[in-house]
């Protein structure tokens, strides 16, 4: 008996169910992949960011201990990555089956949701100014719609285990960057390489100093705003087309000292650039040496720079300071300017300042390492007493931060403002996390480039120091002498003042650079294509030194060398080429010229403020009924001043409180002893707090007590024929 066969109903065909797509699914779903994808982002997201954020803090990274960045490296790159997968393949292996069984992936989407977030945060921070209550429930609106997506979609996750490869890269990076350079091996010096011509040599490298504000409308140094500079020129070869090949000084410097363009991303320290300037003189042991570097740590051989990083606390408190900086800086980068609870302080070396009391001032030989922004005329004034004769040719370089911001000096030397540091007081109009976007504000931007020109005026000063100290040891005649400057800056609102576009391009390049030959009495102007990179490769000419490893540059006394048909400019995004001949820098120079004259007149930023007609009118002219809102001045309302001091008033900030809607269009008077010297319009600054920003002529003061009072300038309707004034009251807490 045969089995009964049952046909179809109806000659209906039965298809087994599909199962490619559901295996598909478990695949992507398993424990082991879900736990590499785990992995995968937190090296990317988490761990890539942290250490690669670290990595390029030269200065900090001096201070810490070879075993807490090991330490800090295997934590994140290794330890915490491998939890976090042997955690997932925990949790999807035992909860597969379960009604729980997507928790595993939902984590994963959590993570990639808070990466995502994170990413979001830091451009925002970076291109907008929002407030707290905005925000940040934008950012995490934003963080969740990206993990939905990542786990409704496939394309995502598919292509996340791509980027495997990063669990090897990230830790290799870092050791590579940071961690290897501790444990090699120290250069062996050459003794055989040996200059033929050595003499004393004194580098001065100034920072922030723009070639387009030293010139003349006779395209010659300005005898008024650098008398020393160009006195010095008569006896030297003024290169007038020289430029940077960076906008920062931590590859700018490095580039100068190797004679290489800055393709290497990495810490301006010794390890990193080994046949650099310093190591090449110092293996012919025929100088002494005095190094000032306030923001690279380029001089000595690993070892002895490793000593910087010795710190006498225990490794448990090194880590834990450690973290807690690693999550200040996290804080700082992500969250908004203002926020309702105050942000952890991130130290000062993370800013690349050192300490000012480790350097020893009665030293004249060594090398010292002060923090860039604090007692600058100083760090000049110690330079200038270390040079001075020795048993062999000396060798004085000195990077100085001038006159780079915070501007404070004024040409006499005062100071506008305590001179402690470029971080206790904000620059008035710079926005963003570095303060170099200028608002948009033309006089504060006006008022800011006046206190460069006033400090680029004492730089001057203090170089004509130097020059007198080699004339008065019998040095200079013998000396070669290179004056030079890392990069430019510039001033022209709604433009970064270091980062360069087509607008901007000229002020940043354009350096200057003059160099004095042993013996040399006649002054050259040249306008040949220079960049700084051809610096090491003209000095080890003229000493007749051969040069160690490759070099990119020059030497300017080879005149067998064609001259470069472009220019080179490495920003932080690429790269940029300019013609070799720079004509566009004489269009900036006229520009600044028609803006701020030739003759540091503190009267030409009036050309920037509103209703100039108000100036040096009394206050009693006019009515004075209080507004409803009040100011709360950085300074006190009454202010002594003492001509004998160091320290003058002159430049003063102030915010409003509570001002009407409408208050950058606020028109603002100032008046000094009931007489108008001011006027100007609220900005905003990164806090979203309507601030003013007011520069005074020091001339303007008395001896003794001066009472500043504030104004707001109140225009009749309907014709604005005739002006009041209204006090602002000042505020009290």
């Amino acid at each position: 008996m045969t089995p009964e066969h049952t046909e179809p109903l109806n000659n209906e065909v039965v298809e087994a169910a599909p199962l490619e797509p559901a295996l598909a699914r478990a695949a992507w779903d398993a424990p082991g992949a879900v736990a590499l994808r785990l992995a995968i982002l937190f090296q990317i997201g988490v761990a890539q960011v942290f250490l690669d954020r670290l990595s390029r803090r030269t200065i900090y990274t001096a201070t810490l201990s070879a075993e807490v960045l090991w330490l800090w490296a295997a934590l994140l790159s290794c330890v915490l990555p491998v939890l976090i997968a042997v955690a997932g393949w925990f949790v999807a292996r035992r909860l597969s089956g379960t009604r729980w069984a997507n928790v595993s992936v939902r984590i994963e989407n959590v993570l990639f949701g808070l990466i995502a977030a994170s990413n979001i945060a830091v451009a925002m921070k970076s291109r907008l100014t929002l407030n707290w209550v905005v925000q940040v429930p934008f950012v995490i609106a934003l963080g969740v719609l990206a993990g939905w997506c990542y786990g409704r979609f496939k394309s995502p996750r598919r292509v996340v285990p791509l980027m495997a490869p990063g669990l090897i890269l990230v830790p290799l990076l870092f050791w590579g960057n940071v961690l290897r350079p501790l444990s090699g091996t120290e250069p062996v010096a050459d003794p055989s390489r040996q200059a033929s011509r050595p003499c004393p040599i004194v580098w001065i490298v100034l920072d922030e100093v723009s070639g387009v504000s030293l010139l003349n409308s006779n395209r010659e140094l300005n005898p008024a705003r650098v008398p020393n500079l160009a006195e010095f020129a008569r006896q030297a070869t003024y290169y007038r087309n020289a430029t940077s090949v960076y906008p920062r000084t931590d590859h700018a410097v490095p580039a100068m000292l190797t004679g290489r363009y800055p393709r290497q991303i990495v810490p301006a320290r010794a390890e990193h650039y080994p046949d650099n300037l310093f190591a090449q003189l110092r293996a012919t042991g025929q100088f002494e040496a005095v190094i000032f570097e306030p923001l690279t740590v380029l001089a000595g051989t690993p070892r002895e720079v490793n000593r910087e990083r010795r710190v006498s606390l225990p490794l448990p408190q090194e880590f834990t300071s450690l973290a807690t900086t690693m999550l200040a800086v996290w804080a700082s980068d992500h969250l908004p300017f203002e926020q309702p609870f105050p942000l952890p302080e991130v130290p000062a070396t993370w800013f690349g300042t050192r300490s000012y009391s480790g350097n020893r001032s009665d030293q004249n030989r060594g090398v010292f390492h002060y923090s860039w922004d604090i007692k600058r005329r100083e760090q000049v004034r110690h330079f200038t007493r270390c040079v001075q004769p020795g048993d062999k040719p000396l060798f004085a370089f000195l990077h100085v931060a001038l006159p780079h911001a915070p501007w404070i000096y004024t040409p006499e030397g005062k100071c506008l403002s305590s001179d402690l540091g470029a971080y206790q007081e904000p620059l008035a109009g710079g926005l963003g996390e570095l303060e170099e976007l200028w608002v948009a504000n033309e006089t504060v931007v006006a008022q800011q480039q006046q206190r460069y020109l006033w400090q680029l005026k004492y730089v001057d000063t203090l170089l004509g120091e130097v020059f007198a100290r080699l004339r008065d040891v019998g040095m200079y005649d013998d000396a070669l002498i290179v004056i030079t400057g890392d990069h430019g800056v510039s001033f022209q609102g709604n433009h970064s003042r270091r980062v360069p576009d087509a607008q901007t391009l000229t002020d940043i390049m354009w350096v200057p650079l003059l160099i004095k030959r042993p013996g040399q009495t006649e002054g050259l102007v040249s306008d040949r294509n220079v960049e700084t990179i051809d610096l090491w490769p003209t000095v080890a000419d003229i000493l007749g030194l051969p040069l160690a490893g490759r070099v990119e540059g020059v030497s300017l006394l080879d005149e067998t060398q064609p001259e470069r048909p472009l220019k080179r400019f490495h920003d932080e995004r690429k790269e940029l080429f300019v013609d070799g001949a720079f004509e566009e820098r004489w269009t900036s120079l006229g520009e600044f010229l028609g803006r701020m004259g030739e003759q540091d007149d503190p009267r030409s930023i009036r050309q920037f403020m509103p209703l100039r007609n108000l100036l040096e009118r009394p206050v009693a002219e006019f009515t004075t009924p209080p507004v409803g809102y009040q100011i709360a001045v950085r300074a006190p309302q009454t202010l002594d001043f003492d001509p004998a001091s160091n320290s003058i008033p002159g430049a003063i900030r102030a915010e409003l409180i509570n001002p009407p809607a409408s208050s950058q269009n606020l028109i603002i008077a100032v008046a000094l002893n009931g007489q108008i010297v001011a006027t100007a319009r609220p900005f905003l600054n990164r806090e979203l707090t309507p601030t003013l920003s007011v520069l005074i002529d020091p001339a303007r003061f008395r001896t003794g007590e001066n009472v500043i009072e504030w104004y707001q300038v109140v225009e009749n309707l309907p014709k604005r024929q005739t002006i009041s004034l209204a006090k602002i009251p000042p505020y009290v807490e």
